[in-house]
Formats: C-alpha cells, sequence, structure tokens
C-alpha cells in the first residue's frame, strides 16, 4: 500500500468481503453439500473404493488431507478435514 491513509479503506473492504462469503456459503449450503456428496460418490465409483470423511486437529494451517487407499494399504480413501471449520 503506497499511501496510509488508505488502509481503513482496504480493512473494511476485507471485513465486508468476508461477510459476503460467509452468507453466500449459508445461503448455498444445501446445496453445496448435496453437490459434495454427488461428487464424493462418483469418485468412489470411479476409484473402485469408498470414501470416509473424518475430522482432524491440524497443527498447522492444513485445510485437509486425503491419503489414498492404495498408498496406505487400505480399503478405502480417508478425507481428513480441519475440525474447527465452521459447517458452513
Amino acid at each position: 500500500m503506497q499511501d496510509v491513509r488508505s488502509k481503513s479503506v482496504y480493512d473494511g473492504a476485507r471485513q465486508l468481503f468476508g461477510k459476503l462469503q460467509v452468507g453466500l456459503a449459508q445461503r448455498n449450503e444445501s446445496e453445496t453439500f448435496k453437490l459434495v456428496q454427488n461428487y464424493k460418490a462418483e469418485m468412489e465409483k470411479l476409484s473402485g473404493f469408498p470414501i470416509r470423511i473424518q475430522e482432524e486437529d491440524f497443527e498447522s494451517k492444513i485445510g485437509a488431507t486425503i491419503p489414498m487407499a492404495w498408498k496406505h494399504n487400505r480399503d478405502f480413501h480417508l478425507v481428513k478435514i480441519r475440525s474447527d471449520y465452521p459447517p458452513h
């Protein structure tokens, strides 16, 4: 930022953008959940392995990991998602 007087404008824009993101996520949560479930079913069919989803407490800022079945000698893929993410 070249002019310190712009800081409050940028801060306000960032806050507004965050609120809009949350509002859109909440409004579309039901439809998004259906899309994710359909995608999960398609990936299970293509890979031949079921997919399990597990919440995890990551120490770093990782959002998710996906240990693949064949790389970890399992009969399922595992999607580990960050447990402290809000539902939407």
